[in-house]
């Protein structure tokens, strides 16, 4: 776990409680609460509403992820509990609004001393602040440069799915490289490896996108949201 930044560690608490105690917040631009990311522990596996609602919102835009399957409730809580909880280098926050409810997800892949990778960014069904996925993400980045002191930070999108791309341009992202990809479909599972330019096998492709954290994180090149 040397690789890893000493405050992530942590962050897996066994009660929702616990976990809501340690949240980010996130506010809007006139400094008002909007929601929290809330970071998935061992408390998430007893929430059997909680696990549906990840579920459907994963068959509802399946078709943004690289790997693509029959979502359900047992596949949705064996990945929480092998991978969001049980994998130390991985970190998923539930976005909730002030009042608990859930309102998307959001989190980091791959994670170490001086990068991490941004994944699984879902809005969920119940209606939203405006802007909140924005605000959300400006949120967990700021936290990544400030607080995990991270040197970067990447996402990779399907090059289809134009309204986040466009999303990840506006809070800094800049585009890094085109990783050609290899569809395979086997038992109705789905995904996508990186390869060759002559040996893909779709007309789309993968976009990366990185953001450097700011030379100087207190001046006006600082992300607004304020830590909590």
């Amino acid at each position: 776990m040397h690789d890893l930044p000493v405050a992530v560690l942590s962050m897996k608490r066994g009660t929702h409680a616990a976990a809501r105690a340690i949240a980010l917040t996130v506010a809007d631009d006139t400094g008002r609460l909007i929601a929290s990311l809330v970071p998935v522990g061992r408390w998430a596996l007893g929430d059997a509403s909680l696990i549906e609602q990840v579920c459907a919102w994963r068959a509802r835009n399946m078709r943004m992820f690289l790997t693509q399957f029959a979502s359900s409730a047992d596949s949705t809580r064996n990945y929480l509990e092998r991978l969001a909880i049980g994998d130390p280098r991985r970190l998923l926050f539930i976005i909730e609004g002030p009042d608990s409810v859930a309102l998307g997800h959001i989190g980091l892949i791959e994670l170490s001393r001086t990068s991490a990778e941004i994944d699984n960014v879902m809005r969920g069904d119940a209606p939203v602040p405006p802007r909140l996925m924005y605000l959300a993400q400006r949120r967990l980045l700021q936290w990544c440069f400030d607080a995990l002191r991270l040197d970067y930070c990447t996402i990779r999108v399907l090059s289809y799915n134009s309204h986040a791309i466009d999303l990840y341009i506006r809070l800094g992202f800049s585009p890094r490289g085109k990783i050609h990809l290899f569809r395979d479909e086997t038992n109705g599972l789905i995904t996508h490896k990186p390869c060759a330019p002559q040996q893909s096998n779709v007309d789309y492709w993968c976009d990366e996108l990185v953001i450097q954290r700011p030379v100087d994180t207190t001046q006006q090149q600082r992300l607004p949201s304020p830590l909590s």
